[in-house]
């Protein structure tokens, strides 16, 4: 996600080394460092799975910025962020519904409590204001320093 991200911003020529931002590297490279060797002791499978995990968390975070780039044009296209929040949101809802369907029929246990509404529309809330700070953020800070404090 933040090899992406600061990609994303050297290609818009949007980099300025600072002291701040250069912390926010180290930290976020000794976060990793610190996250991987103590995960070290509890990986299990054969090299085959683990491997292909790692890469789907390295695609799970391209993906995460590539989502913000995405949510930051299509601001542009409909003319604002909550616009591309919501497109954004019932797309995800869209391509959820089949996804919902395949681990029903694969026997994967599915429980909904009409009780925890409130639980649903908080998580609603919270997935429209990361998507829609996705789509505004980048645009004053950078894509470096958003996931950055994503991240932190």
């Amino acid at each position: 996600m933040m090899s992406s991200a600061f990609l994303f911003d050297c290609l818009a020529s949007r980099i300025s080394i600072s002291r701040y931002f250069l912390a926010g590297i180290i930290l976020s490279l000794g976060a990793v460092a610190i996250q991987s060797f103590a995960s070290v002791g509890q990986v299990s499978g054969n090299e085959i799975t683990c491997v292909l995990y790692a890469l789907g968390a390295v695609g799970a975070g391209i993906s995460y910025s590539l989502q913000a780039k995405m949510n930051k044009r299509l601001a542009l296209d409909l003319g604002s962020s909550a616009r591309s929040a919501a497109f954004c949101n019932i797309t995800a809802m869209i391509w959820g519904l089949p996804t919902c369907f395949v681990l029903v029929k694969a026997d994967v246990p599915l429980e909904f409590r009409a009780s925890d509404w409130w639980i649903w529309l908080l998580c609603g809330f919270q997935s429209a204001f990361y998507t829609c700070s996705l789509a505004e953020l980048p645009k004053s800070l950078g894509y470096s320093p958003t996931f950055i404090l994503i991240t932190a």
